[in-house]
């Protein structure tokens, strides 16, 4: 059986793991790479912010997505950071709009932090910037009202 490397996407001193580990440890803990890492800022109070990796691709979907389901059990409402990332392939942007319809189906929101230019001209093409709300800085996306309060979630939001 081929093994397949997979490089952390954490701190240098990470060591690559492989699809196989990944597949018998389970997913990876919070906490354990720095994108994992689900935070509450202070001035957030109850949101967690997901901090996204440099690349979100095959390779970091799968933690990215747990993540993303972790902080949502203890929010409805979770804020993605995506300040450093610069590339999201296909199975990142599923990742997204999965966690976006998760968090609708429970009344919250996924609101997303883009600031590079190519992150940002990506979810322009494919329609997503219309779809999922993002915002320029991390302050502006937790200062901003919960959207349900505006306009409920469309049935087909969350399908």
């Amino acid at each position: 059986m081929r093994t397949v490397s997979m490089a952390a996407a954490g701190p240098a001193g990470d060591r690559p793991r492989d699809i196989q580990s990944l597949t018998h440890a389970g997913p990876p803990r919070l906490g354990e790479h720095e994108f994992l890492a689900v935070r509450f800022p202070h001035s957030a109070g109850r949101i967690p912010v997901v901090a996204a990796p440099e690349e979100i691709d095959i390779t970091t979907a799968y933690a990215l997505r747990a993540a993303l389901a972790s902080a949502a059990r203890r929010q409805a409402t979770v804020v993605v950071d995506m300040t450093r990332t610069h590339a999201c392939d296909a199975t990142g942007l599923h990742v997204l709009v999965r966690a976006h319809r998760r968090a609708l189906a429970q009344g919250g929101e996924l609101r997303l932090v883009i600031s590079s230019p190519d992150a940002q001209r990506l979810f322009a093409i494919t329609g997503l910037d219309r779809v999922i709300r993002h915002f320029a800085s991390l302050d502006e996306a937790l200062a901003q009202p919960s959207a349900d309060a505006n306009h409920p979630p469309r049935p087909s939001d969350a399908a």
